[in-house]
């Protein structure tokens, strides 16, 4: 009955995160949001050179990695008993990590 009641709470918030913002952001275009913008300035000059995806290793370990370990903390609470199978999860999620950081070491 609690996942019932988690599962209806997830899809309310879900529902809730895909309808306020239709609600609530204005409708009216304006130059300001037609333009595009650098890191918050305007861009200036032309294209120098294409920038390197640098931080994808980064990004990589706040989605997935940390996913992984907020998950494994949700099912050790809901069910103790299944700690080596929440251990081997977060191993191989640390060594895909680990492959993919090395790949991109550069």
């Amino acid at each position: 009955m609690a996942w019932l009641i988690f599962l209806l709470a997830l899809a309310a918030s879900l529902a809730a995160l895909l309808i306020a913002p239709r609600l609530l952001a204005p409708r009216r275009a304006s130059g300001a949001k037609e333009v595009r913008f650098e890191a918050g300035n305007p861009p200036y000059g032309k294209t120098r050179r294409r920038m390197a995806m640098q931080y994808i290793v980064y990004v990589y370990l706040a989605v997935a990695v940390e996913s992984v370990v907020g998950m494994s903390i949700a099912f050790y609470l809901i069910d103790p008993g299944s700690l080596p199978e929440i251990l081997a999860a977060v191993a191989a999620a640390t060594a895909v990590a680990y492959i993919t950081a090395r790949g991109h070491g550069d």
